[in-house]
């Protein structure tokens, strides 16, 4: 093999570190799609993770990047010094662009929908996006901002704030009077003796001002966050004295609470069809501007993922419909002739995205059905980039377009269970593992990054999983500039800045969305745009793998069910009781509760094990902090009066159940 074949690359492409408020106590990103993160045990094997929480407190989820060489027909192979090169030297740069950049505003801004649909514009004609503390002069101030961080060899962790920045570099970090919590770094960087870089990010602090309140999903002006962005760069000496700069992204941003459920569109997936519609990387599957009806789709690639993650939503999410899709009375891996009208009847009942979203939303009209001819709701059944505002209206979610036309081959019996992995030279299942546990779609904005993820511009040509770095030769970091503008490169934070701040307002306010099914090319009523949706409407989830909602209780003992709001009643109990289905987020009844109290939620696992674990699923509610909540009750009499034993009454349990046949829990959080 010609050493000129021979290439390096940083894997993953892109990682992602995770929140958490345990100081110390950390776990490394999964390393396949729908698997648990890993751990190193005490004899230094790497397990998967036994416990998310650290004494009571969550632990945060490192990103991890290796450098492997690659030749063409061969597995990577990872190298380091004295293991297949001669020296790396590695810098982070991980910063927080959000309180400098624009509001979100769903789709406005995303050039990708039209030349004219940019922030100035829609702002200036439209009544579009607003500056996110707009009153505030010096735009770089707001710029959370530790500095670039270089590591060549092993040893302890090094903060990403203020005090550990490079000599002479000007840092940036919010005021310390916010409130309830300062942000004080962006996280923590180290180098491994294996040569592995880990990257953590910050505690789940966000802050604002005092007494300031937050209205909106997206957040509110004076808040700030420690979660951030940037580009991962390796300069690399090989052992014949070549010198080679790679790149990578790092990308910190809140749990993934049901860890081992799939999204049904991944970034990873978002990924594959850019490079296939926009980059023709995989001509045999699109060319000339078609999807090509000769390609051969492959059941456990392409199929197979997208109906186990609609199944698995049913531990998140009450779902039935499409759980019963997603198991049909047949074999989804049979091709033949015998099953076709079947897998034809479940094909048709999936949303056609249209050419993706490289025009406004409202030429694809399945964007906007709820339901199929038969009466049946089509698929998948969560929410559309836009269910919320009267402009570039997407009511529901399609699968990406390459995955839709993969389907539609499955559906014609075009398919085998698996094929040679034509995709090689461009998707790496070292990128899949991390970009696969990330959503795609939808994104309004999204869980860890938004639609610009769906952008070549921001990516580098021929390799969509990799973002492409601006070459930053100029500080500080722009507060205004747009990436998928110039086209250049990102900067650090570029990735992150159009999330909410804080992440908390996103995170508890967009787990379900109530939908208008009647009116494509409206949302909400005119009377009150900002609040109201048009009646009728649909309950529709945004992205209940990142973030649940309906959640089974794991609570194994007569303590953690009693703190849960199970009390004995009368002659039964009331309350939450194992195996019962409720609200993930109990007990959060406010933005600002979610600021504080995210970190007592827990995580929704399968606590089945032995070697049927995957085939046996029964995943519960796990590690919940039952102790950071309080409980309640109240009932409803005959005359609609409401009983109840909230702090506000001196009503009791008792007087409630006399009066009432239906006694329901409440909770409140108490932990700060």
């Amino acid at each position: 093999m010609s050493k000129s074949m021979t290439t390096y690359r940083i894997h993953p492409a892109i990682g992602f570190a995770r929140v958490g408020n345990a100081p110390d106590s950390y776990y490394l990103e999964p390393t396949a799609v729908g698997t648990l993160p890993t751990e190193y045990d005490e004899n230094h094997r790497e397990i998967p993770v036994r416990q998310f929480k650290d004494a009571g407190q969550i632990r945060r989820q490192a990103a991890r990047f290796r450098i492997y060489r690659e030749e063409p027909g061969k597995a990577p192979v990872e190298v380091r010094p004295g293991h297949g090169l001669k020296s790396v030297t590695w810098t982070v740069h991980v910063a927080n662009k959000k309180s400098a950049w624009w509001n979100f505003s769903e789709l406005q801004g995303d050039t990708m929908l039209g030349p004219n649909n940019t922030y100035q514009y829609q702002s200036q004609f439209f009544m579009g996006p607003t500056l996110r503390n707009a009153s505030v002069t010096d735009r770089q101030s707001l710029i959370t901002d530790p500095g670039p961080r270089t590591l060549t060899k092993p040893g302890d962790w090094i903060e990403l704030d203020a005090l550990s920045a490079p000599s002479g570099y000007k840092t940036n970090f919010p005021s310390q009077s916010i409130s309830p919590y300062p942000v004080t770094t962006l996280g923590r960087v180290r180098l491994t003796e294996r040569g592995e870089l880990l990257v953590l990010g910050g505690y789940g602090n966000a802050g604002g001002p005092k007494g300031g309140t937050i209205t909106s999903f997206a957040g509110g002006d004076g808040w700030f966050d420690d979660v951030g962005d940037g580009p991962v760069t390796a300069e690399v000496e090989t052992e014949d004295g070549s010198t080679l700069k790679l790149h990578a992204w790092v990308v910190s941003g809140s749990p993934k609470f049901a860890p081992e459920l799939r999204n049904i569109a991944s970034l990873a997936d978002t990924f594959i069809d850019v490079g296939v519609r926009l980059m023709g990387l995989c001509p045999a599957l699109f060319a000339d501007g078609s999807f090509q009806d000769s390609y051969t789709a492959s059941f456990n690639r392409d199929i197979r993922p997208i109906f186990e993650a609609m199944k698995g939503y049913r531990w998140v999410a009450n779902v039935d419909a499409m759980v019963s899709i997603a198991s049909p009375g047949f074999d989804l891996a049979d091709a033949s002739d015998a099953t076709r009208e079947n897998r034809r009847a479940v094909f048709s009942m999936f949303r056609n995205p249209g050419q993706g979203k490289t025009t406004p939303p409202e030429l694809t009209p399945d964007h906007q059905r709820l339901f199929a001819d038969n009466g049946f709701p089509m698929m998948p059944m969560n929410s559309g980039d836009n269910s919320i505002r009267n402009y570039y209206i997407e009511k529901f979610m399609a699968l990406t377009p390459t995955q839709y036309h993969l389907l539609r081959q499955w559906s014609e019996g075009r398919f085998v269970l698996d094929r040679p992995d034509d995709w090689a030279p461009w998707v790496s299942p070292l990128d899949v593992a991390t970009a696969g546990n990330a959503v795609g779609e939808p994104m309004a904005p999204g869980i860890e990054v938004t639609w610009t993820m769906r952008n070549p511009a921001v990516l580098m040509p021929g390799d969509p999983f990799r973002i492409k770095p601006f070459p930053v030769t100029h500080l500080p970091l722009s507060p205004n500039r747009d990436e998928t503008i110039d086209g250049d490169g990102c900067e650090p934070g570029d990735l992150t800045k159009r999330m909410a701040t804080p992440w908390q307002a996103d995170f508890f306010d967009c787990t379900v969305q109530d939908v208008n099914f009647t009116t494509p090319r409206t949302n909400k009523t005119v009377s009150n745009l900002n609040l109201i949706p048009l009646a009728p409407t649909f309950f529709a989830y945004w992205w209940p793998a990142q973030s649940p909602f309906n959640v089974y209780s794991g609570a194994m003992t007569a303590g953690d069910q009693v703190l849960d709001g199970n009390a004995l009643i009368g002659n039964s109990n009331s309350g939450q009781t194992l195996g019962q289905n409720l609200l993930y987020h109990r007990g959060l009844n406010s933005f600002g509760d979610a600021i504080v109290g995210w970190k007592y939620l827990g995580f929704v696992l399968n606590r089945t094990t032995g070697p049927h674990r995957a085939m046996l699923q029964f995943f519960v509610e796990s590690e919940r902090s039952y102790e950071a909540f309080q409980s309640g009750y109240y009932g409803l009499i005959s005359d609609g009066s409401i009983l109840t034993t909230q702090p506000t009454t001196v009503t009791t349990t008792a007087l409630v159940n006399s009066n009432s046949q239906n006694v329901f829990p409440v909770q409140w959080l108490i932990g700060n």
